[in-house]
């Protein structure tokens, strides 16, 4: 739900700053990562 709307704030952003595009490639990869230690510990679990 966060990065739903983190990305609808971005896409106004970005015409404005530079800075929001280097976010959108961070909020992927920080959800992916997100995502993968859960799976770590579900199969640790």
């Amino acid at each position: 739900m966060l990065v739903s709307g983190q990305q609808s704030e971005q896409s106004t952003e970005e015409k404005a700053s530079p800075t929001s595009q280097v976010r959108e490639r961070v909020s992927p990869v920080t959800v992916l990562l997100h995502r993968s230690s859960q799976r770590g510990e579900l199969n640790l679990a």
